[in-house]
């Protein structure tokens, strides 16, 4: 009894924010693993507290974000709740409320596998509604690729990333592609577990600018440099951009390449099929 005798002061309309803070940092956030383990209606609970998510004072709902960032199982099945708190996260225009809102998914995914799952299939279906603008969906994929990167997650990430790049082209032209390609390295850093298929993907797509990003970091596979080289090989065109990041892609590799030998051989039939039009993409080739 005593778990609802705390909601409903929680949410009591007499009820000041600084007593609602004072109570999420002193008895939520040291017995959140109490109240997930001995309140057994988790749903009557989260309904009562879950009222101030749609108050018009932004600082209750902070409160409440913060809330059930330390009660994630509460909310693994209350769809309703996290579309409030995604809601919150694209509509608000105070900057701390959505940094809360922000840090309160991450919380809330690390704990709850489901959450995530729900929270990122909610995102896709949003996006592709075609309901909302280019900046409100950014808000979206910026907010999934906080979300923990255990393997499932990632891997799921990656193939929602893909399904958005290839779909939401026909609803926003090529809009959102910067912040899909930004996420989806944000994901690679917290999870490089998804690496080959982040890269795999760049490789489709032929962005090489966000697989050389990649690379500076980790080790792109030697399959995928090979079936570059001998696309650009094969075109025999001037050097263009892309071109450009894949030598430097080599670059960034070549500590770790089998056969680097053969890989220079390569980059010199390259450079004799282009026609090098500038000194800084010299100075460039001329070190690698």
């Amino acid at each position: 009894m005593i778990p609802m005798q705390v909601a409903d002061f929680y949410k009591h309309r007499d009820t000041t924010n600084k007593l609602r803070s004072h109570l999420v940092k002193t008895l939520i956030a040291k017995c959140h693993k109490i109240l997930e383990e001995k309140v057994y209606n988790k749903e009557e609970f989260t309904t009562r507290v879950s009222y101030l998510l749609q108050s018009n004072d932004p600082q209750s709902r902070i409160i409440s974000l913060r809330l059930f960032s330390y009660l994630p199982s509460f909310i693994q099945t209350r769809l309703d709740i996290q579309h409030k708190i995604l809601h919150i996260l694209t509509s608000t225009q105070n900057n701390q409320e959505r940094e809360v809102a922000n840090q309160t998914i991450t919380m809330i995914s690390e704990g709850s596998e489901l959450f995530a799952q729900s929270i990122m299939n909610k995102v896709e279906e949003t996006v592709l509604s075609g309901n909302f603008s280019r900046d409100t969906c950014s808000h979206f994929i910026m907010a999934i690729s906080n979300i923990s990167g255990d393997a499932q997650n990632a891997i799921k990430f990656v193939e929602i990333i893909k399904t958005l790049y290839e779909k939401a082209y026909h609803i926003y032209g090529g809009g959102l592609d910067s912040v899909l390609l930004l996420s989806l390295i944000k994901m690679v850093n917290r999870s490089p577990i998804i690496l080959n298929k982040a890269s795999l993907f760049l490789k489709d797509i032929q962005n090489l600018e966000g697989l050389e990003l990649i690379s500076r970091k980790y080790i792109i596979s030697d399959d995928i440099i090979n079936k570059l080289l001998n696309q650009i090989i094969a075109s025999q065109s001037d050097v263009s951009k892309e071109q450009i990041f894949l030598l430097k892609i080599i670059v960034n590799n070549s500590g770790h390449l089998k056969d680097l030998k053969a890989y220079h051989q390569q980059i010199d039939i390259i450079l004799q099929n282009c026609s090098i039009e500038n000194k800084s993409q010299q100075d460039f080739f001329g070190g690698y």
